[in-house]
């Protein structure tokens, strides 16, 4: 790992809530264990007591507080709590903006690079094998303020191009459309020949997630080309930034959605989504039969059940549910990753995945300041990463005690190591009463082996190891974002539903371009172009 230099980032510069505010740091207990406070994802509770939590706290002779703070409200409960003086020692950020909040609040400190060059070298090796240079993107005012939070995963993963494989069989279609042009093909038959066979003319080619493709066929993602959270996408261009939504390309895209609508081709309720409500990446337009051809979600929410003697709820979400309504529609789902057609530059304008993400890891400025406890923290660390060993004992257990691997069948014939649990850790709510996992991030451990899973002969043959997938290239909030975003965003919109509608014709565009650019994107153009020159140098 080359040492790094400081340089300035643009970066939001936000009202402080808290301004010097008093910081609760954790004692030294008088036995000489340290005790860290730290907040988490969390998906529930953590148990005090939990057997896997006092195993962490064991094994490196801590103590361990952890915060269970809601994560549907994290950061409105974290906020009250640091406002409040209670500052933990390990603080899980959600987003960039958070990040740059806590640094200008003085909430939190910069961590001195010859400390974790010196106290934690596993962890740089890590970060230097699956992601190298990514820590140039977590400086904030020319300092390191965080470490990032990932996971490599286990198998290719990546966004889906789905089709309801016994529709286009219905309508006469042999293959799996590949160009925009047979998509389109495939749209309006779904809509007009009746793919289902019910004798109603009810059925439509794409919806809102759908749309990706469209988009994605002109060399960019604006915000209605995603699902799951929506966000502005600025992509590379040239060796600058620039945001998606206002290039001359989309207004093309724009045009032919604009067509499908009128002749009845896109779903008429695309402006709500795909997803109706409960668990996010479910396209219920596409599972009730109401659409053909969706990209909700991820690859592996699509995923059939990976072993033989699994349960059928073991399958992605999306194919179980459809699986409940319409067995034979399931079987016959067409699913690939995004074809190369869909990059005019391929894989130099989509790059395969990368780990920057808003998620991060910070630490309290009382914290830093105590230079053996966060010493000892980091040695902490650089153990847990010293080797996959490690890595698995404080984050699911001792294996042939908690886990271990057995043989299985998997769907596709073949044999397969599988994790499964032992004893007591079979039971689903000892294993929620008694889990605990202690890491920043997930690595891929390259020197141990990678176990071969189910999920990577379903997955690389479609395509998901290439991720043909758009990643949004602005890694920081800038500095003028909160001033003009959620305008901004209602202005991009409206104005692409209006085009989309027919409520504005076409032209429209290039005055919504106008307006966006008057209306403060301008401003954040020029701060994205500053950013990534300097990040880049």
């Amino acid at each position: 790992m080359k040492k790094t230099v400081k340089f300035v980032l643009a970066v939001s510069v936000l009202t402080a809530a808290v301004s010097g505010c008093g910081q609760k740091t954790a004692p030294v207990e008088g036995n000489g264990k340290y005790t860290y406070s730290m907040t988490m994802y969390q998906t529930g509770t953590v148990n005090p007591d939990a057997v896997q939590l006092k195993a962490v706290e064991d094994k490196y002779n801590i103590n361990l507080d952890v915060w269970n703070v809601e994560w549907q409200k994290y950061e409105e409960i974290l906020n009250l709590k640091l406002a409040g003086g209670e500052v933990p020692d390990i603080i899980y950020i959600k987003s960039a903006a958070a990040a740059q909040k806590y640094v200008d609040q003085g909430v939190v400190a910069p961590i001195p690079m010859e400390t974790l060059e010196e106290k934690a070298p596993n962890v740089l090796k890590r970060l230097e094998e699956d992601a190298p240079d990514i820590l140039k993107y977590y400086y904030i005012n020319g300092e390191l303020y965080s470490l990032p939070s990932f996971s490599v995963g286990a198998g290719a993963t990546g966004i889906p191009m789905v089709w309801r494989g016994d529709w286009l069989k219905n309508v006469g279609i042999d293959k799996t459309p590949e160009t925009l042009d047979e998509y389109e093909e495939a749209f309006y038959k779904f809509t007009n020949e009746d793919p289902d066979g019910n004798g109603k003319k009810d059925t439509y080619g794409l919806s809102r997630s759908g749309m990706l493709a469209v988009f994605a066929a002109y060399g960019y993602v604006p915000t209605m080309g995603q699902t799951g959270t929506p966000q502005g996408y600025w992509m590379e261009r040239d060796g600058k930034l620039v945001y998606s939504s206002v290039q001359p390309e989309m207004k093309e895209a724009l045009a032919r959605l604009h067509k499908w609508y009128k002749d009845g081709v896109l779903d008429p309720e695309f402006i709500t989504g795909e997803n109706k409500g409960g668990y996010w990446a479910i396209s219920h337009q596409f599972v009730n039969g109401i659409i053909g051809f969706t990209t909700h979600g991820m690859s592996y929410h699509w995923e059939p059940k990976a072993y033989v003697d699994s349960d059928a709820s073991t399958s992605g979400q999306d194919r179980y549910e459809l699986e409940k309504l319409n067995p034979e529609a399931a079987d016959s789902l067409e699913i690939s990753g995004i074809p190369p057609y869909l990059s005019k530059e391929t894989q130099k304008t989509y790059p395969k995945q990368e780990y920057v993400r808003g998620e991060r890891w910070m630490f309290s400025k009382a914290l830093v300041e105590d230079e053996e406890k966060f010493s000892r923290l980091l040695e902490i660390y650089n153990d847990i990463y010293a080797s996959k060993e490690n890595f698995d004992y404080v984050n699911t257990g001792e294996r042939g005690v908690v886990w271990d691997y057995e043989d299985a069948v998997s769907t596709n014939g073949k044999t397969y190591k599988r994790t499964v649990y032992l004893g007591d850790w079979k039971n689903e709510e000892y294993r929620n009463k008694n889990k605990f996992g202690f890491n920043l991030f997930t690595p891929s451990f390259p020197d141990a082996g990678r176990i071969e899973t189910p999920r990577d002969d379903w997955a690389v043959p479609k395509g998901f190891d290439e991720q043909y997938m758009p990643n949004n290239r602005l890694y920081i909030s800038l500095p003028s974002e909160n001033m003009y975003s959620a305008e901004l965003n209602k202005i991009e919109e409206e104005s692409y539903i209006d085009i989309i509608t027919g409520a504005k014709p076409v032209d429209y565009f290039d005055k919504f371009v106008e307006k966006w650019r008057s209306s403060g994107g301008a401003t954040l153009e020029k701060e994205a172009e500053e950013w990534y020159e300097e990040v880049n140098k």
